[in-house]
């Protein structure tokens, strides 16, 4: 049975669980759990509550489906599949995978559409659907609530948990929750705006719901937007398609803007390096080289961690990008490179190569890492170009281009990667190092937009909307005699109307973040990660064990509380919004839950099934 914040919540329940965040993470701990139960034959009585910012459950804020069209996945279609390998399932529960749900509700050939990104809105109402079919094979002795709330604040009480919600705190304040997953997404991890900010005319501390947020933007003004990522292409549609402006192809391919005449009269982005996410096509899948080949280089078996990133890690992914750019690049000139143990020989084949073909461009790590590390403060026109050649590359793909095939390699590490580097794998330094820039670099070397928005970003900056002059190394102050904010660099400056801040804030630093991490913390629920491993590197992650439960101020496992998804980024690495199996603590969570009863209800005390907890 489902309810939605009835008047009978507050009985008594043996055993009442909450999830907090019900986005896809959310949604999958629940199948998990459900799972579960149903498999273990148990008839105690369950209660199950669910716990949302918005009324969009299982698809959270990122996949809400009032979103616009434009809001476009990064990620193929082929890719997202509600359904697990993990056993056990929900018994006679069948759900199609995305394509063939996408397929039949758009009635188009699963093989038109596989390669293809969806728009978020349309993600959301598949795994809304998915949401759906769970409540209809709910156990019969679960009872399913959920509620619109943003849990703030998780008190210890008798032998379970009070929940207080920044809307009311009443209506929670008599359910003793026994077992709690925590999902959020990162908007647990957005920071107040300090009092200067607060000040700040036209200042936008975060842009979603687009709509919402970005609508008050006045046509034809400046605006300056801080990161380059994902977050800000979403921004520039939103002000530009998204006020009526309309992309056309033409026939070399390329977009043409034709504006509404809504748009403001220039944007501005910047960030530290000043540079792109690399774009992609739909065939991401393809394997350059084979996880053979990768695991013979990169074997997290014959790494003693902790370890250095630079040092033992970084040698290593070099290799592999190396050898994905010659494969390519021999492949496409009817050659094969020749994989041998000793990488000298790899080389040796290479510098004979160039010696045939001395105008084809060498492998650079340092251009693919930073291609503007000469050029402090690079030109809007200089930018631009950098620009086209990632689209022409990426128009390319991954069988003829040598640099998309090196940069793609990254997705094939990052899974074995995140075993290296989960629960402490690299030293306090390398650590630092890699969450401070290397993370933000393989991110925007493999985890870039879809080539039809890199396009639009490009004819953006053909009609004179989006100006790269301060794209690097520029600070953006606000001047309060003028309510202005200045864009700065040693040369040059622009006044703006608007400041918006694009990037998406991580999990670091909860103790200076507001909500319901910080009020955990101070709680003595949880307590804060630290790395002492050859220095100390203390960046305020939720200190979690293998099961994901954490620890508390004292030092103790929680076993009734586990966190799953974006809470526990810096412990693991790379916790994918969709992604089923990457550093699954849901399923371990739910197993716990069932072994707890049948412990308990086999005990000598013969407990009965209605006095479980």
């Amino acid at each position: 049975m489902v309810e939605q914040n009835t008047t009978t919540i507050g009985k008594e329940s043996p055993l009442t669980i909450g999830i907090i965040g019900f986005g896809p993470k959310g949604l999958y701990g629940l199948e998990q759990l459900l799972a579960h139960i149903a498999n273990s034959g148990t008839t105690t009585p369950i209660a199950i509550h669910l716990f949302n910012r918005t009324g969009y459950f299982g698809s959270g804020d990122i996949y809400r489906q009032d979103q616009p069209k434009y809001l476009i996945m990064n990620y193929a279609n082929h890719k997202i599949n509600f359904n697990t390998i993990n056993e056990p399932k929900v018994p006679h529960l069948v759900i199609d995978n995305y394509v063939q749900w996408l397929s039949i509700n758009q009635e188009k050939p699963k093989s038109k559409i596989c390669n293809l990104f969806s728009s978020r809105a349309t993600v959301g109402k598949y795994l809304s659907h998915c949401f759906n079919e769970l409540c209809r094979h709910l156990p019969n002795n679960v009872k399913l609530t959920t509620h619109v709330q943003t849990i703030t604040n998780i008190h210890r009480y008798k032998n379970g948990y009070i929940l207080k919600s920044s809307e009311n705190e009443s209506q929670l304040s008599n359910i003793n929750f026994h077992k709690l997953l925590i999902t959020t997404g990162h908007y647990s991890y957005q920071t107040g705006m300090a009092s200067q900010q607060k000040r700040m005319t036209g200042f936008i501390n975060f842009v979603y719901p687009v709509h919402k947020q970005l609508g008050d933007i006045s046509p034809h003004s400046k605006v300056a937007i801080k990161g380059m990522g994902l977050t800000f292409i979403d921004t520039a549609l939103s002000l530009t398609e998204g006020r009526g402006g309309v992309f056309n192809e033409l026939p070399n391919g390329c977009l043409k803007y034709i504006p509404s005449g809504k748009e403001p009269q220039k944007i501005y982005p910047f960030s530290r390096t000043g540079l792109p996410m690399v774009p992609r096509k739909g065939d991401q899948d393809i394997l350059v080289i084979s996880p053979e080949v990768i695991k013979s280089i990169l074997n997290p078996g014959s790494i003693i961690r902790p370890c250095s990133f630079e040092e033992t890690i970084l040698p290593k992914i070099k290799q592999l990008f190396h050898i994905a750019y010659y494969t390519t690049m021999l492949n496409e000139n009817g050659l094969e490179l020749v994989l041998e143990e000793d990488f000298s020989k790899i080389e040796e084949q290479v510098e004979n190569f160039h010696l045939q073909h001395p105008n084809l461009p060498k492998f650079s790590w340092e251009y693919i890492e930073n291609p503007f590390n000469n050029f402090p403060y690079p030109t809007h026109e200089y930018n631009s170009y950098y620009h086209r050649h990632l689209i022409k590359e990426a128009e390319l793909g991954l069988k003829k281009s040598p640099l998309m095939s090196a940069v793609s390699t990254w997705r094939q590490i990052s899974p074995i990667f995140n075993q290296i580097y989960s629960f402490g794998g690299l030293d306090a330094p390398s650590q630092q190092l890699f969450d401070s820039y290397y993370f933000g670099l393989f991110n925007r070397l493999a985890y870039g937009p879809p080539l039809l928005n890199a396009k639009k970003i490009l004819a953006l900056q053909k009609v004179g909307i989006i100006d790269l002059t301060f794209a690097k190394n520029s600070k953006c102050n606000f001047e309060t005699d003028s309510q202005s904010h200045v864009l700065k660099q040693p040369h040059k400056k622009e006044i703006v109307q608007y400041l918006i801040n694009a990037t998406i804030p991580r999990a670091i630093g909860i103790k200076n973040q507001k909500g319901l991490f910080n009020n955990m913390l101070e709680g003595g629920i949880i307590r804060n990660y630290t790395n002492n491993t050859n220095g100390c590197y203390s960046p305020g992650y939720i200190d979690l064990d293998i099961q994901g439960s954490p620890y508390s101020k004292d030092g103790e496992v929680n076993k009734d509380i586990a966190f799953y998804g974006t809470p526990t980024e810096g412990i693991t690495f790379d916790n994918d919004t969709l992604s089923r199996e990457r550093n699954n603590f849901a399923a371990s969570w739910a197993k716990n839950i069932i072994t707890e009863i049948k412990l308990k209800q086999d005990s000598p005390k013969k407990i009965k099934t209605n006095e479980v907890f």
